[in-house]
């Protein structure tokens, strides 16, 4: 493995061992009453003033700003709708979770070289 390739993968390694200690937290805290923000699959981080948010903008997991199901509720139903992202509200858990598959994929893919054009038929390459 090149060096470029093996700093991709120390950094996926370092993120997946964090995401998992926030998952462990998280779970073993019970926070079953702490929501996040999707817009699609990208976490939204919220700029807070006088405890009503401001503004959202796209964030890793362990940054977006956590809420109560209401408060959560309330917001992404005041959130301007967008048909390729649709807001959602889901357990903190539960985005974190994703977030780990999301990362273990990208480091299978290069540790073991996965590449899409190896699996296309040879008439598509």
């Amino acid at each position: 493995m090149n060096d470029k390739k093996q700093q991709q993968r120390d950094a996926l390694i370092q993120d997946i061992a964090q995401l998992r200690a926030a998952l462990r937290h998280s779970e073993q805290a019970g926070n079953a009453s702490v929501w996040v923000l999707l817009a699609g699959d990208t976490p939204l981080q919220f700029q807070m003033a006088a405890r009503r948010p401001v503004s959202a903008k796209p964030c890793d997991i362990q940054l977006a700003t956590r809420f109560e199901r209401a408060d959560a509720d309330m917001i992404a139903a005041a959130l301007p709708a967008r048909p390729d992202k649709p807001v959602s509200v889901v357990d903190v858990r539960i985005a974190l979770r994703a977030a780990v598959s999301q990362l273990e994929g990208r480091l299978f893919a290069l540790e073991h070289g996965v590449n899409v054009i190896s699996w296309q038929p040879r008439g598509l390459h």
